[in-house]
């Protein structure tokens, strides 16, 4: 995990007293600005954010932007205004951002949780020069809420304020952390997760509801996101992260920036961070909810119809194609269906399939076999390969052939020829030497995406009546005739918050765009051949459901197409891939309720083209614990070609 930010209180002194603060001010102050500063360089960071305290109130402070500045680092100033207006001269050649705090849209609903008096005209003065006069970096606006000061009419015209500044590129708006000061405050005016979750709704309900033009993005600070993530030296030299162990937040001290070695203190910090950061929100959900669900029929009708046309390109869930023409409910009867299949973590994402050979990439998909001692260093085998960019996709897995015999991970690989692939492939090699005892390494051309068939009529697998009853069979082909060159109205489409619902409303409301011109966006990378369709993700164990996966070699590659056909008759086939130079020649995924009607579907299959297949596999996919459909290696490829 790249440290790419540090957090540089470098003053514990404030003029503000606010009930919500995680600061001490207490802390002695060093002087030793240099070797901090020398340290950050040695750390490879890109950005610091100077904060404290008031970091205005620090004689210094125009001494160490200068200095980190000139080092070729990023700078945000975190501020609460004091003395800025005087000194902006000083302080505006070497930011990329200013941060400021407002908690309400007046002084008086700013000062409920202890600004001090004047704070709201402070930032307000700060905000309408530059407003005047277009500054060269951005700014955002940071928002406390607890329920002194987010009342509905507090939040809504703290937006309506906010949004008559062209200036301002974000608000975020953070839960309140019990640390510090704030672990008082928590007790009687903090919000809870849920509390939370819920305002945040209202928010967001309002702010689409306005109609307003407005600026920035709106971004919600989870506590939870807070947890272990951060990088801070306090005022004294030491290294600190927050550590949230659910009534409170304390802090764990790493080291000592001034006498320690800077590569210790990053990796003691990298041990600690709290490893399902880097992880997907499937890993949580699942983490927090083992047991499956019981869904009436209603409920896996609405899945089934969902996954056909996930996004809903209309304008609400009443008007969506399928479920409109499938289900005799009403829209409110419908959005709570699927609001409650989303509570309960049935479905867990939304996501747009892309072809990325547009970008220049390929899909590898590979097995890596551990030696079976290594079976209690899973956590530390799954950490090492989600932190790689060029990793979408780790699962621990086990062979029905030999579930003692190996620790088995599956991993997709997104790289731009076979050349870096096998890099990639080394580096993991490298780290665990002889630990890894063998790989299989397969291109994928082609894949046909089936869709979740078997929610409808899990009981009769066996069945291949199902097969056309409407379901779209959505043949991949990963090639293209070039590098496409995005927009960048089309490249914000994929920067979309993967924790929030994907439809076209909250898309819609990201984009700061009306639907239908949303929806053009959408269609056209659709017609680009860039999305090539939206898959609902669901969360397997929640719904009760096995995970299997199947590796096929044929004697004759003749075989192929006639067995593939075959076995993509079956609802519990959800998707099959064409691999090419490596180790198999195709393989597919089932979704079972239990091993045995697993097994029954394999003796079937397999009776009818047992002269056919030279070697099979089988393995169960036991846990996952990453599934990014847009890695750091897609990401930085989009970005590069954008116009």
């Amino acid at each position: 995990m790249k440290l790419s930010i540090i957090d540089w209180r470098i003053t514990s002194k404030c003029n503000n007293n606010c009930e919500f603060c995680y600061g001490n001010k207490g802390i002695n102050t060093t002087q030793n600005f240099d070797k901090i500063i020398e340290n950050i360089k040695k750390s490879g960071c890109e950005a610091v954010c100077i904060t404290g305290g008031e970091p205005l109130l620090e004689d210094k402070v125009y001494y160490i932007l200068e200095k980190l500045h000139n080092l070729g680092i990023s700078i945000y100033l975190s501020t609460n205004g004091t003395n800025y207006m005087l000194n902006k001269n000083k302080i505006e050649p070497y930011i990329s951002k200013l941060s400021l705090p407002l908690d309400g849209y007046d002084n008086f609903s700013n000062t409920i949780n202890g600004r001090i008096n004047g704070s709201f005209e402070t930032v307000k003065e700060i905000l309408d020069y530059y407003e005047k006069n277009k500054p060269n970096f951005r700014i955002k606006i940071g928002t406390v809420l607890t329920k002194s000061n987010m009342f509905q009419e507090n939040f809504e015209k703290l937006f309506d304020f906010l949004s008559q500044y062209s200036i301002i590129k974000k608000w975020k708006i953070f839960e309140l952390i019990p640390e510090g000061n704030g672990s008082s405050l928590f007790q009687n005016n903090g919000y809870t997760s849920e509390e939370y979750n819920i305002m945040q709704k209202r928010i967001e309900k309002y702010v689409y509801e306005s109609k307003k033009d407005y600026s920035f993005d709106i971004d919600f600070s989870h506590r939870q996101n807070r947890d272990s993530a951060y990088f801070i030296i306090i005022p004294d030299g030491k290294v600190i992260i927050p550590i949230d162990e659910g009534d409170s937040v304390n802090e764990k001290v790493l080291g000592d920036i001034l006498s320690e070695d800077i590569d210790r203190i990053i990796s003691n910090w990298q041990s600690n961070c709290n490893e399902l950061n880097c992880f997907t929100n499937f890993e949580k959900r699942i983490a927090s909810q083992s047991l499956a669900v019981q869904l009436d029929n209603v409920d896996r009708r609405i899945l089934y119809y969902f996954d056909k046309d996930p996004l809903e390109l209309n304008t609400s869930l009443e008007e969506n194609l399928y479920l409109r023409e499938n289900m005799s409910l009403s829209r409110e009867e419908i959005d709570n269906r699927l609001n409650y299949l989303y509570d309960i973590r049935a479905i867990d994402h939304v996501m747009p399939l892309i072809n990325i050979a547009n970008f220049g990439l390929d899909l590898f998909l590979c097995n890596l076999y551990f030696k079976k001692e290594m079976k209690n260093q899973v956590d530390h085998i799954a950490s090492f390969l989600c932190y790689n960019g060029n990793i979408a996709w780790v699962a621990e897995c086990y062979d029905w052939q030999n579930d003692d015999k190996y620790l088995i991970f599956r991993i997709a690989i997104y790289a731009k020829n076979n050349s870096q692939m096998y890099d990639i492939l080394n580096k993991i090699c490298k780290r665990f030497n002889t630990s890894l005892y063998n790989w299989e390494i397969d291109n994928v051309p082609e894949k046909n995406v089936l869709g979740q068939r078997y929610i409808i009529n899990d009981k009769n697998i066996d069945n291949s009546s199902n097969y056309n009853n409407g379901y779209i069979n959505h043949h991949i082909k990963l090639d293209c005739s070039g590098i496409y060159n995005l927009t960048k109205k089309q490249y914000k489409v994929f920067l979309f918050p993967k924790d929030k619902q994907y439809n076209i409303l909250n898309l819609a409301k990201y984009m700061r765009m009306n639907q239908n011109k949303t929806k053009n966006v959408i269609e056209k990378l659709i017609s680009e051949n860039i999305i090539q369709k939206y898959q609902a993700v669901y969360n397997h164990e929640i719904l009760g459901y096995k995970w299997y996966k199947f590796f096929i070699k044929f004697k004759n590659l003749n075989n192929k197409n006639e067995f593939e056909q075959e076995i993509m008759k079956y609802d519990c086939v959800t998707h099959t891939n064409t691999l090419t130079q490596g180790t198999w020649d195709l393989d597919f995924e089932i979704n079972v309720k239990s091993p045995p009607i697993a097994f029954n579907f394999w003796d079937k299959i397999k009776s009818n083209y047992q002269d056919k297949i030279l070697r099979e596999k089988i393995i169960r996919i036991n846990k996952e614990y990453k599934f990014d459909f847009l890695p750091q290696v897609v990401l930085k490829a989009m970005e590069d070609s954008v116009k």
